[in-house]
C-alpha cells in the first residue's frame, strides 16, 4: 500500500508539473488572444474551435485509450501499439483537414481558408503526433518524459502567439498559423523522443483497423464531453452573436483553468482505473473513485468560493474592455467545477471496469439534454440560458452515473474484446 503511495504521488507530482505549466500557458495565451482580438473576435475563435474540438476525438478514432489499455498490460508491445495507434490517425487527420478548409469557411464567413485549415490541423495533428506518444509514455511509466513533451508543446503554442498576435498584426488567422507552427516542431520532437525509447513504430494495417474499431467508443465519449463543454460556444455564436460568446467564454475559461490541478490529479490515475476494474470490477473502480472524491470535493467548494470573491477584481485586470459581465458569468457558473469533475470521476468508474459504451450513452443522453436546452433557452437569455442548459447536462451525467453504480456495484470488468465487439456492432 505504501508503495502504490508512493507510485501515485510519483505519476501525480510529474501530471502537476505539466499540467501546471500548460495551465499557465493556457492562460497567457487565453488573456493574450482575448486582450489582442476583442470580445467580439474572441468569441469567433472560441467558436471555430469549438468545432475542431468536437471532431478531434473522432478524427483520431480515440486510439490513445485502447493504446494505453494494452501497452499497460504489456509494455512489450509498445512499438507495434504505437504504430497501430499512430497510422489511422495521421492519416485521418490530413483529411479531416481538408475537408475543414473547404468547408469550414461556408458557415464562418468571417473566417479565412487559410485560418480554418491551420487551425484545424494544428489540433488534429496535435492529438496525432503528440497525445497519442503522451498515453504511450504514461503508460510505461515515463511521466517524467511525456511530462517534458507536454512542458515543449505548451511554450511553443504560448511563444508562437506571442509572435503572431503581440508581435505581427493581431488576428485569428495569424493565431492560428502559429499554433499549427508550435503543433509540427512539437510533433517532430515527440516522434524523436518515443523512437529512442520504444524503438520504431511498427506498422500492421489490421492492427491499426482494430486499434481504431476498439478506440471508437472512447472518442464517442470524449466528444460527447466536448458537447457538453464547448457545443454551447457554438450555438451561442450562430444563435445570438460573437459578442455574448465571447463574454460567455471568457468567464467559462477563467473557471477551466481554475479547475486545472484537479484534472491533473484524475489525469495521473486514469490508468489506475484500468487495473483496479480489472482485479476487482465495478466495486474496485467504485472504491478508488472514492478515495479520490474528498479531495474533489474540497478544492471545488475552496476554488468556487475563491473565485466568487476575486472575480470582479481579477477580470477587467486581465481581460480588458469589453468582458465585465463575464464577472456575472463567473459567479453564476462557480459550481459548475464540482459537477464537471465528479461527473469525470464518476465516469471513469464505468470505463476501468470496461463499461465504456454504456458510460458514451449516458454521455449521450446529457449531451442531447444540453443541445435541447440551449436551442430553447440561448433565444431566451443569452449566455444565461447556456449556463442554464450547462447545469442541467452535468447534473443529469452524474445522476446517470452514481445511480447505475449503485445498482451495479457488484458487477464484474467487462474484457477488451466484448469492448471490441460493442463497437464493431455500433452499440
Amino acid at each position: 500500500m505504501a508503495s502504490e503511495r508512493k507510485s501515485l504521488g510519483h505519476d501525480a507530482f510529474w501530471s502537476f508539473a505539466a499540467t501546471g505549466t500548460k495551465a499557465v500557458s493556457s492562460a497567457l495565451i487565453f488573456f493574450l488572444l482575448a486582450r489582442q482580438l476583442g470580445v467580439a473576435n474572441y468569441g469567433t475563435y472560441t467558436a471555430l474551435l469549438a468545432v475542431f474540438l468536437l471532431a478531434g476525438p473522432f478524427v483520431v478514432f480515440g486510439v490513445m485509450h485502447p493504446l494505453t489499455r494494452e501497452v499497460s498490460s504489456n509494455r512489450d508491445a509498445a512499438q507495434s501499439a504505437w504504430g497501430a495507434a499512430l497510422a489511422p490517425a495521421f492519416i485521418s487527420s490530413l483529411i479531416f483537414t481538408i475537408v475543414a478548409t473547404l468547408v469550414v469557411p461556408i458557415f464562418f464567413t468571417e473566417i479565412s481558408w487559410v485560418a480554418a485549415g491551420a487551425l484545424a490541423m494544428a489540433e488534429f495533428m496535435g492529438y496525432a503526433l503528440i497525445m497519442t506518444p503522451t498515453f504511450l509514455l504514461n503508460s510505461i511509466d515515463k511521466y517524467p518524459v511525456s511530462a517534458g513533451i507536454t512542458v515543449l508543446w505548451s511554450v511553443a503554442r504560448l511563444l508562437s502567439v506571442i509572435v503572431s498576435l503581440v508581435i505581427l498584426e493581431p488576428s485569428i488567422t495569424g493565431a492560428s498559423v502559429g499554433f499549427l507552427v508550435a503543433a509540427i516542431v512539437t510533433g517532430v520532437v515527440t516522434s524523436g523522443v518515443v523512437y529512442r525509447i520504444v524503438g520504431a513504430p511498427q506498422f500492421s494495417t489490421s492492427k491499426s483497423i482494430q486499434m481504431a474499431k476498439d478506440g471508437f467508443p472512447y472518442s464517442l465519449s470524449s466528444s460527447g464531453s466536448t458537447v457538453l463543454n464547448d457545443v454551447d460556444k457554438l450555438m451561442l455564436q450562430q444563435i445570438k452573436d460573437s459578442k455574448a460568446n465571447g463574454i460567455y467564454s471568457g468567464g467559462n475559461k477563467i473557471l477551466s483553468l481554475a479547475a486545472v490541478p484537479m484534472f491533473a490529479l484524475l489525469g495521473a490515475t486514469y490508468p489506475r482505473f484500468f487495473a483496479a476494474g480489472n482485479e476487482h470490477g465495478v466495486a474496485g473502480t467504485a472504491a478508488f473513485a472514492k478515495k479520490l472524491s474528498p479531495i474533489v470535493i474540497v478544492y471545488s467548494i475552496v476554488m468556487g468560493g475563491v473565485m466568487f470573491v476575486v472575480a470582479p477584481t481579477i477580470i477587467p485586470i486581465l481581460l480588458g474592455d469589453g468582458f465585465e459581465e463575464s464577472v456575472r458569468v463567473v459567479r453564476w457558473m462557480v459550481a459548475m467545477p464540482m459537477l464537471n469533475l465528479g461527473g469525470l470521476l464518476a465516469g471513469e468508474v464505468l470505463t476501468g471496469a470496461g463499461y465504456q459504451n454504456l458510460r458514451n450513452r449516458m454521455i449521450v443522453i446529457a449531451a442531447a439534454v444540453n443541445i435541447s436546452l440551449n436551442a430553447v433557452l440561448i433565444p431566451l437569455y443569452s449566455w444565461g440560458g447556456a449556463i442554464g442548459a450547462t447545469y442541467a447536462s452535468e447534473f443529469t451525467l452524474l445522476f446517470c452515473f452514481l445511480w447505475w453504480t449503485r445498482r451495479n456495484i457488484d458487477k464484474p470488468a467487462r474484457g477488451s474484446v466484448e469492448v471490441s465487439e460493442l463497437a464493431s456492432s455500433g452499440t
